[in-house]
């Protein structure tokens, strides 16, 4: 998430309107934590930013660099509110139309990497909200 102001624990977010994407998890978890949600188009993101449309917008880092948003919204918040980038998903659709050998090699990476990632997470202090600050 990022915004104008830090945001390092839940009470922070309470009373702020937090542009997401219009999915169930988003419009159930933040209004549960206090805040409102906000649907809108993408490309109207920055300028809902800049003019106080939105106080929070939440995306990856990626998104934050390649579209600039800092500059508008200057404190990158690693919340780690949602922890779901580490799943792999196939339908039974996909999954069917592999071969055994084709669903072992997909079954390693994800053995792999449900073994790897609960350290890796451990090495990075575990959850919990850091913030950084990124000038334009």
């Amino acid at each position: 998430m990022y915004s104008k102001k830090e945001i390092s624990k839940v009470e922070d977010i309470k009373g702020l309107k937090v542009r997401v994407q219009a999915t169930k998890t988003e419009d159930t978890h933040f209004p549960a934590y206090g805040a409102q949600t906000v649907h809108m188009p993408f490309g109207e993101v920055y300028a809902s930013l800049q003019t106080g449309v939105v106080n929070v917008a939440e995306n990856g880092v990626n998104v934050y660099e390649s579209n600039k948003h800092y500059e508008v919204a200057p404190v990158l918040n690693m919340t780690q509110h949602e922890a779901n980038n580490n799943c792999i998903w196939v339908s039974d659709k996909a999954w069917n139309s592999f071969s055994a050998e084709e669903k072992k090699w997909v079954q390693e990476a994800a053995d792999e990497v449900s073994r790897r990632e609960p350290a890796a997470l451990q090495a990075r202090g575990g959850f919990g909200a850091r913030s950084f600050r990124r000038s334009a």
